[in-house]
């Protein structure tokens, strides 16, 4: 364990990987209501990318809950390494799910929407791919943004 402690950071929200989970967490939640109010939601394809949404806002969801509490500076973990690895996987899998579904677009305006939001996600998803990658691979620590302000540590900075 890091010195940094489990605690509640509201501040987060404000950065870098906060503004990206919130992105993520809301064109899941979009795509898979899209999908789930859709007039022939029994197609397989359909299935696939409701399934598929599910498990994103599921798991992006605790994602962001860790955040919030500021796990990851806790636990010396390979968080960027694991969420580059579902972050890319969840980006093909959209992209896969959301081009079947576009075929199908045709059936209904929901499903069309849906695969909209589907490649937004992808989107989303495969920029913070090849984000973590970049900061896996220079070593940089998991959250992006400074806690505390200077003073006390004697780091003021600028001087």
């Amino acid at each position: 364990m890091s010195g940094a402690g489990i605690r509640f950071a509201p501040e987060c929200v404000c950065t870098y990987n906060g503004i990206v989970k919130i992105v993520q967490l809301v064109c899941c939640a979009l795509s898979l209501i899209c999908s789930k109010v859709a007039h022939y939601p029994y197609y397989p394809a359909a299935q696939f990318f409701l399934w598929l949404s599910v498990i994103a806002v599921a798991i992006t969801g605790v994602l962001c809950l860790l955040y919030l509490f500021n796990l990851p500076d806790t636990f010396r973990l390979p968080w960027t390494f694991a969420e580059m690895v579902y972050c890319a996987m969840l980006a093909i899998m959209y992209v896969i799910g959301s081009s079947i579904l576009a075929t199908k677009a045709s059936y209904s305006s929901a499903l069309g929407a849906a695969s909209f939001f589907g490649f937004c996600a992808m989107t989303a998803y495969a920029v913070e791919a090849v984000v973590k990658f970049f900061i896996w691979k220079n070593g940089k620590p998991v959250q992006r943004k400074p806690r505390g302000g200077g003073g006390a540590s004697g780091d003021a900075g600028g001087t």
